[in-house]
């Protein structure tokens, strides 16, 4: 079966980490999580194997990732517009040699919206897996492009919005693992 091609949005600090080649993993929450169903009577080998057949909603091995980041306005010519990349202002150039016009309304574009064409970064899942969050070792955090446990939690923590952290280290997450895809940065 052929590899698909799917966006993954990042903060400023991945994509900086990625493309300081500091990043080679990627975490995402499971969703639900497993405790909702152990409610539901289930016992613990029952969950554990309903989560070991789980299909993970970001790909599977050899699929394409692109890194979908935020851009920003960097011109102030209101007659012809250009892209900058916000995590660190490079400019946005199209593959294939077209001028880019700034085209939306504001001064700054979600991830959410980045189009395929502007993206500079592609990995290829190397690997997958599912962890609980706090569980992960510090040869991972080096992998996440962090130097210490206590920066990786403080900013997944913040990224994610837990109100309450300690609860949220308990989570499950999906493991991602990347590697640079041929021909790609």
């Amino acid at each position: 079966m052929a590899s698909k091609e799917r966006g993954l949005i990042c903060t400023g600090q991945s994509v900086r980490a990625f493309l300081a080649d500091r990043k080679s993993q990627t975490r995402r929450v499971l969703k639900p999580q497993p405790n909702y169903m152990k409610r539901h009577g289930e016992t613990e080998k029952e969950m554990l194997a309903n989560i070991a057949r789980r299909k993970c909603p970001y790909g599977k091995v050899g699929d394409k990732i692109y890194v979908r980041e935020k851009l920003i306005n960097w011109s102030e010519s209101e007659r012809f517009v250009n892209g900058a990349y916000y995590a660190d202002e490079t400019k946005v150039i199209p593959n294939d040699g077209r001028v880019n016009t700034w085209g939306w309304k504001t001064n700054t574009l979600s991830p959410r919206f980045m189009p395929k064409w502007a993206t500079r970064i592609w990995r290829e899942i190397a690997g997958i897996r599912l962890e609980i969050l706090k569980e992960i070792s510090d040869d991972d955090i080096i992998c996440e492009g962090f130097k210490t446990r206590e920066e990786f939690y403080e900013t997944i923590i913040k990224i994610n919005q837990a109100k309450n952290p300690e609860e949220f280290l308990g989570k499950w997450v999906w493991v991602l693992d990347l590697q640079i895809q041929e021909g790609g940065k």
